[in-house]
């Protein structure tokens, strides 16, 4: 997944344009710039790498084709990929996501699993990048995932840089959330209330072992003061708990109404990006009393006497 800063090339034809101050819209489909690299990419995954073993090839393309429902003729796959998909450009992605999908990898040798994978991984990123293409390959395990704005990624990057549950449960939501051709909405909702449950609960009720989202939320409603962030104001910590309210309200498991959206699942995931990132910053903690000048706290009078 391209995490660096650098800006995307934009033709001199666009930059002069006078919508060029308006942002580029990323492509959904296999535009025609973007139809032989990724054919080519696919050729040379598929029969040009090692990552399946030479024994095993035949039996990916023909599980593929099944896969895809694609419909197997006596071709010579490499040969005949582009005027298989010349019909149907936007299959090219079909069988990008095949060749990246991790239940399609027990086949793959122990060399193609590490180098020479993750460097195709690269080289793919980069062409879609470059084309413009609003999909993006994720970092290990490799999904082909909807591209997000740059600021989200680095966020979710940082968010999920510790190796701990909360990291895990973010990236699980995050996978099933934007990932192509079949994004899984109750894993990705389910996935952002565990993270942000995960993060939250060390902080406000670090002592109830069963705690859940809805006893942070009523801890927090019931006695605010006992909370701080670092915005100034009155009324901060009762403005994040309305948030959470609500993410919390619409989860399909608490609304009692019809299965939460896509659109609702990556807000869940978003909102959990912040939560987490905000906590693990410190943005919220437990309010210091501060004390008055010349006063003791209780361990220092017991030293004192």
């Amino acid at each position: 997944m391209r995490s660096t800063s650098k800006s995307r090339f934009v033709p001199l034809r666009i930059r002069h344009h006078e919508d060029a101050a308006e942002p580029i819209e990323l492509l959904e489909n296999v535009a025609p710039h973007l139809f032989g690299p990724l054919a080519q990419w696919c050729h040379r995954s598929v029969l040009q790498n090692s990552w399946w073993e030479p024994q095993t090839q035949d039996q990916t393309i023909a599980a593929m084709c099944l896969d895809l429902h694609i419909q197997r003729s006596e071709f010579s796959f490499g040969n005949e990929i582009e005027s298989l998909c010349r019909p149907d450009p936007d299959l090219l992605l079909d069988i990008v996501d095949w060749i990246l999908h991790p239940e399609n990898r027990s086949a793959r040798s122990a060399r193609g699993a590490t180098a020479g994978f993750a460097k195709a991984c690269i080289e793919l990123e980069e062409v879609l990048y470059r084309g413009g293409s609003a999909w993006q390959v994720a970092d290990p395990p490799h999904l082909l995932l909807r591209r997000v704005p740059e600021e989200l990624l680095l966020e979710y990057q940082r968010a999920t840089s510790h190796n701990d549950p909360v990291g895990e449960h973010l990236r699980d939501a995050w996978n099933a959330a934007w990932r192509h051709g079949d994004p899984n909405v109750v894993v990705a909702y389910d996935g952002a209330v565990k993270a942000i449950e995960g993060a939250l609960i060390p902080i406000v009720i670090p002592d109830d072992p069963a705690a859940t989202l809805g006893k942070v939320l009523a801890a927090l409603r019931s006695k605010p003061t006992k909370w701080d962030t670092r915005f100034r104001g009155e009324g901060t910590v009762s403005a994040l708990t309305a948030l959470l309210h609500a993410l919390w309200k619409t989860h399909a498991r608490h609304a009692q109404v019809s299965p939460n959206s896509l659109d609702q699942a990556q807000d869940a995931v978003t909102v959990a990006v912040a939560i987490v990132a905000l906590a693990q910053r410190g943005f919220i903690a437990p309010t210091v009393t501060p004390q008055p000048p010349g006063a003791l706290s209780q361990e220092q009078g017991r030293d004192v006497r």
